[in-house]
């Protein structure tokens, strides 16, 4: 038995192909997290969490860790809009939801589903 993709697992029921009833004129891309993309979701998590956000060399961390778990919300324009970190133990048996970040101007969309 294989492991499903990430990404078709956290959208199972197509939450993100599914119009948005409010459309950006770029539709969000779920893809797994580069390097190059850090910074931004360095901004990002302050901007949501603001005093509670990941410290910069934490989220280094966790890409290392769960770069194939790390999925970022991209806009197309150089701006993540969210994303979801995960973790799996060693036999893909369980899984556990890290951290989950949505932008404001983004929610009650059904991205964080």
């Amino acid at each position: 038995m294989t492991a499903e993709p990430l990404e078709h697992a956290l959208d199972r029921r197509g939450y993100l192909r599914e119009p948005d009833p409010f459309p950006d004129p770029l539709p969000l891309v779920l893809r797994t997290a580069q390097e190059s993309d850090l910074p931004e979701l360095r901004r990002l998590d302050e901007a949501v969490f603001q005093e509670v956000a990941y410290p910069a060399f934490l989220f280094r961390q966790l890409y290392d860790m769960y770069a194939e778990h790390l999925l970022v919300l991209d806009d197309g324009e150089g701006h993540l809009r969210g994303y979801v970190l995960a973790a799996t133990t060693a036999l893909s048996r369980e899984s556990w939801i890290l951290g989950l970040c949505v932008a404001e101007e983004r929610r009650r969309h059904g991205l964080g589903r």
